[in-house]
């Protein structure tokens, strides 16, 4: 029975999801963790996607549908989600993932058991096809749980992978202190780096989330950074300089969180390491050899 303060909100935000939203509302319903609200929010899909939601809603009064007559982007879609959310814990799940029966409660015992200080908790994972197949045991070689800040910046510049530990347990009030997910892309990972400046996180050695992987996933189907630009934001404009602008991001983030000088300037030395210094050279380069082509052919 829906209650007005559920202990956890479980958002799955999604546009043209019919293939797989029963599986994934059947997920969250199958966790033996009662006390929760399912938020659905629909971004005007044009599938049955909205019609199978509301037949599910109307048999479990916990799952709320919250539609939209328009697109407006999927970072909209997704921070509306946490603007909606009634309870302290959320986790956002992709219409395509699944989490396992026991992966709400084991991730608040873990959250719990690590105190204040820690503003999430995730477990390892489990990659599966898209008929669910599973494909691999996903060995996440991140280490957010380090206690200290420039500790937690460096894995994210130099470790991370796929974003997992973003679609699992964050405290509400961690992520109502950040800027949500912006409009273009890779937004995803400046939003993880503002949770880890404010807190570590704790970790769950248990495959207790299915991230799918296909052909039609985001990043499969989006093979370009513009392509991504307009999948967050339909008034996203094209960009030269992505990592530029992922980085100037990322940089803001740490000017604005609250940090001791030492961590503060540690954490801005770490932004520029590995595989965004060579793309910051590269992006420059190829605008230093296009601004070149122009003058030459002008001339």
């Amino acid at each position: 029975m829906a209650t007005d303060r559920p202990a956890v909100t479980i958002a799955i935000p999604v546009y043209n999801g019919a293939a797989y939203i029963a599986g994934a509302v059947q997920s969250a319903q199958s966790q033996d963790v009662e006390d929760w609200e399912l938020i659905v929010a629909d971004n005007a899909s044009t599938d049955d996607t909205v019609e199978i939601v509301r037949d599910l809603a109307a048999a479990d009064d916990r799952i709320r549908l919250i539609p939209s007559v328009v697109n407006q982007g999927a970072a909209w879609n997704w921070n509306r989600c946490v603007l909606e959310a009634r309870a302290p814990l959320f986790n956002w799940l992709c219409v395509d993932d699944l989490l396992a029966p026991t992966h709400t409660r084991r991730c608040m015992e873990a959250l719990s058991a690590a105190g204040p200080e820690a503003v999430m908790a995730y477990p390892d994972a489990i990659l599966i096809d898209g008929d669910g197949a599973e494909t691999e045991r996903y060995t996440d070689r991140l280490d957010l749980t380090r206690p200290d800040v420039p500790g937690r910046v460096e894995e994210l510049m130099t470790r991370l992978e796929l974003i997992n530990p973003l679609l699992s347990l964050i405290r509400t009030d961690a992520l109502k202190r950040t800027r949500l997910l912006q409009g273009f892309a890779q937004a995803d990972i400046v939003l993880l780096l503002e949770l880890m400046l404010q807190g570590r996180a704790a970790k769950v050695d248990e495959p207790l989330f299915y991230r799918r992987r296909h052909e039609s996933s985001t990043m499969l189907a989006h093979t370009s950074s513009d392509g991504l630009d307009q999948f967050y934001s339909p008034k996203a404009r094209s960009t030269g300089f992505p990592t530029w602008r992922l980085v100037r991001s990322m940089s803001e983030a740490v000017a604005q969180a609250e940090l001791s000088p030492t961590d503060r300037a540690m954490a801005i030395g770490l932004l520029g390491k590995t595989r965004y210094r060579k793309r910051l050279w590269r992006e420059a380069r190829d605008a230093a050899l296009a601004a070149r082509r122009r003058a030459t052919t002008s001339a």
